[in-house]
Formats: C-alpha cells, sequence, structure tokens
C-alpha cells in the first residue's frame, strides 16, 4: 500500500484524484487543503509520498520541503504541482530543491497516478524501509516513550541503523556517533536525550520497560527493540506494494 499525502488547494483536481484513488487498492489518499503547519503530521499519518501544489517561486514551499527533509530524511518521496508564472515577476527566483520531482500545469489525474507510482517503484527499497520504520514506531511506542521527546527519533535511527547493518554488532558509541550524525547533533545530546525519554516512560509507567525488574539502560533497550524486530521481520512474508 502506498501512502499518498496530498496537500492540493485546486478542489475539482483533489476531488478527481481521489475518485480515481478509492478505485485503486494499492494507493491510500489523505487531502489537506494547505500545508501542515508541523511536519509532525507527516510522519504521524505514516505518508510514503507528498503531493504538493504551489507557485514555482514560493518559497513557504520551499522552507517547508527542507523541514521535511531535516525530519524525515530521504525516505519520504515528494512530488510539487508547480504553477508556472508567465512571465516570471522581476526579483523573485524560482525554488530550486534538489531530488524533487515535479510536475507542470496542466495537471492531469493519469499522469499525477503515474508519477505516484514511479517514485513507488523507483524506491521500493525504501518503501519496505518504510514499512521497517513503521514496526520499530509501534515498538517504541508500546514502551510509553511519546513521540515529541527528541529522544523517540534517536532511539528509532539506532534501531534502524541496527536493523541495516547485516551482522547487528555496531557499538553504542557507534550508534551514537553515526545517530548524532544523522540529525544534525552531537553524540552527548543522543545519549541524554534517549536516557531522558527512557525515564520519562519509566517514571510513567516502570512496568512497560523494566528489563528483569530493573530500568532499561540506553543499550538494553535499543538492543531489545532490535532483536524484537529482527525476529519479526525474519518470520513475516513481505509482500509487494504494487
Amino acid at each position: 500500500m502506498l501512502n499518498v499525502l496530498a496537500c492540493i488547494y485546486d478542489f475539482d483536481l483533489l476531488k478527481e484524484l481521489m475518485e480515481q484513488a478509492r478505485t485503486l487498492h494499492t494507493l491510500k489518499l489523505v487531502a489537506l487543503s494547505g500545508l501542515p503547519q508541523d511536519v509532525k503530521v507527516i510522519h504521524a499519518l505514516h505518508i510514503d509520498v507528498c503531493l504538493l501544489e504551489c507557485e514555482e517561486d514560493q518559497i513557504s514551499l520551499h522552507e517547508f520541503v527542507m523541514r521535511l527533509r531535516e525530519s524525515q530524511g530521504e525516505h519520504l518521496r515528494i512530488i510539487c504541482l508547480v504553477h508556472r508564472r508567465h512571465p516570471h515577476p522581476e526579483g523573485r527566483e524560482k525554488i530550486h530543491i534538489p531530488q524533487l520531482s515535479c510536475l507542470y500545469a496542466p495537471f492531469q489525474v493519469n499522469r499525477i497516478l503515474q508519477e505516484l507510482y514511479k517514485a513507488a517503484q523507483e524506491s521500493h527499497k525504501g518503501i519496505l524501509s518504510l514499512d521497517l520504520e513503521r514496526m520499530v514506531a509501534e515498538e517504541i511506542a508500546a514502551l510509553g516513550i511519546p513521540i515529541h521527546l527528541n529522544g523517540y527519533q534517536y532511539i528509532k535511527t539506532a534501531v534502524m541503523i541496527l536493523l541495516r547493518d547485516s551482522k547487528g554488532i555496531l557499538s553504542m558509541k557507534q550508534l551514537y556517533k553515526e545517530s548524532a550524525r544523522i540529525h544534525k547533533t552531537t553524540v552527548s545530546r543522543v545519549e541524554k536525550a534517549i536516557r531522558g525519554a527512557i525515564d520519562y516512560a519509566y517514571r510513567t509507567d516502570p512496568k512497560r520497560i523494566q528489563i528483569q525488574g530493573r530500568r532499561a539502560t540506553n543499550s538494553q533497550l535499543i538492543h531489545m527493540i532490535y532483536e524484537q524486530l529482527r525476529m519479526r521481520t525474519h518470520n513475516e512474508e513481505r509482500v509487494p506494494i504494487l
């Protein structure tokens, strides 16, 4: 299943796109009339592809996409439906965002659908990675660690790094360092934020985050989630999304 968030203000286009999506079992479309204020909405909705309608010099879109890139990384695909300005207003530059797919007006629904599935096919491995990321998020949430904590994101990143390492033998020092690199922060902040997230969950419901009757350490928690997911992904049969 390909989960698409469509931020489209052209109601007729949105209506036609949603009608087409209802007939497709492999596409689930969530629609908004404008860009969400908080990019965490994207994560909460488990979105694979963002479909954004914009003007070619819309600075707010440029800023929004940059925030998306910082919070979601390269796994999230972004497709822009771009209205050209002609002639282009003097003193205003066109937006330029690397690795961004663009379709230009006039828009055709069939062409948009083709671009959506093209994005999915080009990043099939990334889509499977998103499925895995969802499972990691479920495991963390089950321990009582809320998404708004920085430690939540760092724990998820560390577990994903372990799952992608075929031998799963990265040390905590390596995990902290790589997580800090990905999130553009320091090793110390990563370590403290994870510890703080565990403390928060332990104060709220100690039993959910105990190991052998004691509060889990950073290493114990991350490796526990890793082992649970490793067994889960080993036993589950993967089904292609298309």
